[in-house]
């Protein structure tokens, strides 16, 4: 797993049609990776290959930029909150992953409800791996893993 520079050029065939929504995802790509005072307009604009006049016919200014990000991050992170309390709308497919979960705790000896909150603890913390496009290297990786599987399992290492 090893981590790509974001701020590397993209090929004219692999840009995208450059709306809002690819002005937020490439601020909040640069947020997770540099920091916000790397969200600036010059390096999003040159990321993405294009002028910055792009920027301002969706944003007025840095700080609207800004705005909209932690707009745009509460309500993907909204969603799996209500995902979480309206559990009639969950995918199938989530509650079988969390019960194969619950099942590998339990025969580590856990209890049925102790399981059950591993597994969903295990569960939603990749999830939000994956929402937030967390990429970590393959050396941190390694050593966090026995430490995250300690936490959630209590057996020590």
């Amino acid at each position: 797993m090893t981590s790509e520079k974001t701020t590397r050029r993209m090929t004219k065939a692999a840009r995208p049609v450059v709306d809002r929504t690819v002005w937020l995802d490439a601020a909040r790509a640069i947020l997770i990776e540099q920091g916000i005072d790397a969200v600036k307009v010059e390096p999003l604009a040159a990321m993405l290959e294009i002028s910055r006049s792009s920027f301002y016919w969706h944003f007025k200014n840095r700080q609207k930029l800004l705005d909209a990000l932690l707009g745009y991050w509460t309500d993907v992170n909204a969603r799996v909150l209500r995902s979480l309390v309206e559990p009639h709308e969950s995918d199938p497919r989530e509650r079988q992953r969390i019960a194969h979960l619950r099942k590998i705790f339990q025969d580590m000896g856990h209890s049925t409800p102790g399981s059950l909150i591993r597994a969903k603890i295990l569960y939603f913390h990749q999830l939000g791996y994956y929402l937030t496009g967390i990429k970590e290297s393959e050396n941190v990786c390694k050593r966090v893993a026995p430490r995250y599987l300690e936490v959630l399992s209590g057996i020590k290492l």
